[in-house]
């Protein structure tokens, strides 16, 4: 049983907020203008999220689900005893592991561990703990010396490594590895990805007009209000937009003012100006082929080992990626 006193460790560096402010007032001047995404995941917006991926439509959660049915042997044959596991999200796993979910969300990561306890309860094999921070901040806490064993293995599902982009997840997945090697630890990434790219399906997957997922995207704007501690952002003047970028392989979903706005964002600065129709990004999903997968490992001086796929091939792929080139700096 979980140390009660050490049940969730709190590694954020309490820059979040701040962070958030300073990505929203500089985003809005960017071109293209774009909102953190960070927006999207907190306790209320990962309630909405757990909403969405309930729909028939939306694929992916099935298919991660199919990959795990068929090849569960396979893949926790990858995980060594005495193994740390750290997801970034939550999850489960089973066996003689600890376990780390690190969330950004309290609430969140909470009913996670809560549920994760539940299930293994009694089990003698598995240490459950929380980890409440960002990728950065956990990339920040095993660089710090993190007692961790000899082996880690980051569990990336969901497809979320492919949000900030290519050079994102490179950045993510080096960092994570040159942490743990200076820390003399093993490393290993377990990761999914999306490879469907049929805009027909996609569209349907990511479709906006559906209440479930246009409030989910919307809602972003009323965290950014809170961030910003003042109402800049009017639910009613703003839809939410989605369409598939094929040259760079990724669903873009956008805020879109239904009308003319300008506001103040914070004092000294130009107002902001929007046109009808204009797009301030909120979330890019990619979707990434096999060559794209492979690609993004090297750009983190990694190599991809194995790869498991749903049986229509659309879905995701398991990366048993190593940390196995000699440069990671």
């Amino acid at each position: 049983m979980t140390d009660p006193a050490t049940r969730i460790l709190d590694i954020s560096r309490g820059a979040m907020k701040g962070d958030l402010r300073t990505e929203i007032i500089e985003g809005l001047q960017a071109d293209p203008a774009q909102l953190p995404s960070l927006l999207l995941w907190d306790d209320e917006g990962l309630r909405l999220f757990n909403r969405l991926v309930q729909s028939e439509s939306y694929y992916l959660g099935g298919k991660e689900g199919e990959i795990l049915r068929k090849h569960v042997a396979a893949i926790t044959a990858q995980v060594p005893s005495g193994a740390v596991i750290i997801e970034l999200g939550c999850g489960q796993r089973r066996r003689a592991v600890s376990y780390l979910a690190l969330d950004v969300s309290a609430q969140e990561l909470s009913a996670s561990v809560d549920a994760l306890e539940q299930e293994f309860e009694g089990a003698a094999f598995v240490d459950i703990r929380g980890l409440h921070g960002t990728y950065d901040d956990c990339v920040h806490w095993i660089s710090q010396g993190a007692s961790l064993g000899k082996d880690v293995i980051f569990l990336w599902m969901g497809n979320s490594m492919t949000n900030g982009g290519f050079d994102s997840a490179q950045a993510v997945l080096r960092d994570a590895a040159v942490a743990c090697k200076r820390n003399g630890l093993g490393v290993q990434f377990l990761v999914s990805c999306d490879a469907c790219q049929d805009p027909v399906r996609l569209m349907d997957a990511y479709d906006v007009a559906v209440p479930h997922h246009r409030d989910f995207i919307l809602h972003g704007l009323e965290n950014a209000n809170r961030v910003l501690g003042r109402p800049v952002f009017q639910p009613a003047d703003w839809t939410a937009h989605a369409q598939y970028d094929a040259k760079h392989s990724m669903v873009d979903v956008s805020y879109m003012p239904i009308r003319e706005l300008v506001f103040h964002v914070e004092d000294g600065r130009p107002p902001v100006s929007l046109q009808p129709g204009a797009k301030v990004r909120a979330i890019t999903s990619g979707k990434w082929s096999p060559q794209q997968m492979d690609a993004v490992a090297r750009g983190a001086h990694l190599q991809v080992e194995q790869t498991w796929m749903d049986d229509e091939q659309i879905y995701g792929r398991w990366e048993d990626i190593l940390g196995g080139l000699d440069d990671t700096r």
